[in-house]
């Protein structure tokens, strides 16, 4: 059994909840005895690629994994030769089943080539990379300008799936969308390959198939790191609520390209934002590290790990934190005494404590069909820390 999350793409100033997945996944990991396992994406299709460059994210992603306690039994990285001969496999296969097929397309494409989609049926997966203004137009949501239709030829495939699809889903209730992104990914065509990839990029995002070659959406070169995984007869996929798509994607495309039986679960975790008196704020990973434990922050995120799509966490709790474990108490089972302690007390035994679960759960589910994994994933939560 083995557990990750997708794959992320390192960066030294990347805000604490994007670590999220990884905490929880590591948790969960301690609690099953299942290998950790933490997947990295390093290839982009508008930024140069450098080896150096990758190297060495690569190393400070790993080196603020260990600072937060999270200590992987493996890693995965998108640039490797195994990674490259894997993709071309995988798609020369899908090739030969007339999964891939060349077709004209008009795309909704941005000046900075973030936003590269197509315009008619476009899938759910995709919906993050563009924010819809006022007037209804669609607009980068990282330049900020707006995305125009061109027209262009791309490599698309339809996923061909001949087995029928399940997947155990903690918490249950997500069961509902996750039913309806897979009816979405095989009803429509997706698009493979892409125009606006950089030059230093080519190499590694290439792929030839038909006599022709092809520039990847990197989403098609990492989709294959479940493939990679040929020990494991269960994986368990941990993500966050506002990219869940990607998660069923990823499995839906592992089994399309290999017919071997694999059970796999998904477990889907709030989106995390953090506030404060002042306002919204999204703490960068390295100023925290500065200041603070692995520990500490590992509690700091144990506050918001609730059964619901979003979650809102107070980081003026953190500083009580740093202030109870300078004088040796644990924040867990502090008994309160004084105000400032009754917050921290009142965030951790909302969560951490199994008594409430029943009752937090059946709120969000209104039912009383809670299962046993959901309980067992809080058992984890309760009981973890660096």
């Amino acid at each position: 059994m083995i557990v990750t999350t997708l794959p992320v793409s390192p960066k030294f100033d990347r805000g604490l909840a994007s670590y999220t997945s990884a905490f929880v996944a590591d948790m969960f990991g301690r609690w099953s005895g299942a290998d950790l396992l933490m997947p990295v994406n390093l290839v982009s299709r508008v930024k140069p690629y450098s080896r150096n460059k990758a190297d060495s994210d690569f190393r400070t992603y790993n080196e603020i994994l260990d600072r937060l306690g999270i200590k992987p039994k493996r890693t995965w990285r998108d640039d490797t030769a195994i990674c490259q001969a894997a993709v071309q496999t995988s798609l020369e296969k899908l090739y030969l089943q007339k999964a891939l097929s060349v077709e004209h397309l008009s795309v909704l494409r941005c000046p900075c080539g973030i936003v590269e989609v197509p315009v008619a049926n476009l899938p759910t997966f995709y919906n993050a990379r563009l924010i819809t203004s006022s007037d209804g137009q669609s607009n980068c949501s990282k330049c900020g300008q707006g995305a125009k239709a061109v027209e262009t030829e791309g490599l698309v495939m339809a996923i061909p799936l001949r087995q029928s699809v399940d997947f155990d889903l903690i918490p249950s209730f997500w069961r509902k969308d996750t039913a309806s992104l897979v009816g979405d990914f095989l009803k429509k065509k997706i698009v493979v390959s892409r125009c606006s990839v950089v030059p230093e990029s080519r190499e590694i995002l290439g792929v030839s198939l038909g006599g022709r070659n092809y520039d990847l959406d990197p989403v098609f070169r990492w989709a294959n790191f479940l493939l990679e995984l040929d020990d494991a007869d269960h994986i368990i996929l941990v993500v966050g609520s506002r990219i869940i798509s990607y998660a069923v994607f990823v499995i839906l495309y592992s089994m399309a390209v290999s017919p071997r039986k694999i059970t796999f679960s998904i477990i889907v975790h709030p989106s995390v934002s953090f506030n404060d008196e002042k306002g919204t704020l999204q703490p960068f990973i390295h100023e925290l590290l500065e200041n603070y434990s692995g520990s500490d922050l590992r509690f700091l995120l144990g506050t918001g790990m609730v059964w619901a799509k979003e979650a809102t966490i107070n980081s003026s709790l953190l500083h009580r934190i740093r202030l109870m474990v300078d004088q040796g108490r644990d924040p867990t089972t502090l008994v309160p005494s004084r105000f400032i302690d009754q917050e921290v007390h009142r965030s951790f035994t909302q969560w951490f404590n199994a008594s409430t679960v029943k009752g937090l759960v059946a709120k969000v589910r209104k039912a009383q069909d809670i299962t046993q994994n959901e309980l067992q994933l809080f058992s984890a939560l309760q009981a973890a820390r660096a």
